[in-house]
């Protein structure tokens, strides 16, 4: 599954908790108020008095959590890796879209045809589109059983987006994660609940500043096999 709200918001509690104000902060997610030019960037997650920080009414701990950049991503990755002690990471795109389609290459995570009761996209809605719980649309699950990587929720990747896609020697991917200073695009990938389910096809690509955040990009880990 991505990483939800109640899993972030551990994170954010655990990075505080621990004298890592600075990080904690940096991480949470925010939102613009305004027109671009002159937005107000403000918080999402309020704080209490003892420092803990916490989700709007309105964020359930079973959404994946959204509305971060790539660098709050990153470190979520890290601390996650820290804290079970394995080597998580955000994945490359390659490894993405080989979780969602398979040895045969398919169209979608469950196949080759598009199906808005199978994943969360913007044809999935009568109401107006929104996310979803990351058990909602239970067919959205890969060959390897990964869940919601043709709907919901887009995720950060750990590479640059470039033109002709990730390196490959050899037959083999090179993971060439990026650099924390580079300021050029980041891969993103995934359906999401606001796009029509054409876009979520598992080798459809995307690209993102890494500053940014919107409503539409979150995060999964993942170590290597």
């Amino acid at each position: 599954f991505p990483v939800t709200n109640g899993e972030y918001l551990t994170f954010l509690d655990a990075l505080a908790s621990s004298g890592r104000e600075a990080e904690a902060l940096a991480a949470c997610p925010r939102k613009e108020l305004g027109a671009a030019e002159s937005a107000e960037v403000l918080p999402v997650f309020r704080r209490e008095e003892d420092g803990r920080f916490v989700m709007p009414a309105d964020w359930t701990d079973d959404l994946p959590i959204v509305l971060v950049d790539w660098h709050a991503a990153s470190a979520c990755a890290r601390w996650l890796a820290e804290k079970k002690g394995l080597p998580l990471r955000l994945p490359n795109e390659l490894e993405r879209e080989r979780a969602a389609r398979g040895v045969d290459g398919r169209y979608l995570p469950w196949g080759n045809h598009q199906d808005a009761t199978f994943g969360c996209a913007l044809e999935s809605h009568v109401a107006p589109p929104q996310r979803v719980s990351v058990r909602a649309f239970p067919a959205d699950e890969s060959p390897y059983g990964v869940r919601g990587l043709g709907g919901n929720v887009r995720d950060w990747c750990i590479n640059v987006w470039k033109p002709l896609g990730p390196a490959v020697e050899g037959g083999r991917l090179q993971l060439d994660p990026a650099d924390r200073m580079d300021p050029d695009f980041r891969a993103i990938r995934g359906g999401g609940w606001g796009s029509t389910m054409a876009n979520g096809r598992s080798a459809a690509r995307f690209g993102g500043r890494p500053e940014r955040w919107t409503l539409q990009v979150g995060l999964r880990v993942l170590r290597s096999w």
